[in-house]
């Protein structure tokens, strides 16, 4: 049968849904239903690795410069109000989205995706950036 998540052709284990997106979709509700619990474990979490948390983002500002500065370019327009933030995702139509950059030289050139949009983007590797 085919998971109505990822659309492969797996095995399923419940509700339409192969095991890897089953497990996600129920540590998803988790976090929705228990978001209080959820949100003082990661604040305990960054408390713990707080030196760790932070060299990493040192790190990676010094790895990846042309991205941290067009990161504070669009975020410094939007607060001046030079860029207006799009109300919902140029893909989904999904409230509340992000600015993705699709090349850090063109600060504001920026498409609008929601969270689930932008990491299915940078993470799931689809090709869906030919829907432009």
């Amino acid at each position: 049968m085919i998971c109505k998540n990822c659309k492969e052709n797996k095995r399923h284990k419940a509700k339409g849904y192969c095991e890897p997106c089953y497990d996600k979709l129920r540590r998803r509700q988790h976090r929705v239903e228990n978001k209080g619990i959820v949100n003082k474990q990661q604040k305990e979490y960054y408390i713990r690795n707080k030196e760790k948390i932070v060299l990493k983002r040192k790190e990676d500002r010094v790895l990846n410069p042309m991205r941290h500065r067009a990161r504070e370019l669009i975020k410094r327009a939007i607060r001046s109000g030079t860029v207006i933030r799009m109300s919902s995702c140029s893909n989904c139509d999904n409230k509340n989205p992000e600015a993705h950059h699709d090349d850090y030289t063109k600060p504001f050139d920026v498409r609008w995706l929601c969270k689930r949009c932008h990491m299915q983007l940078h993470h799931l590797k689809d090709d869906w950036s030919a829907k432009d």
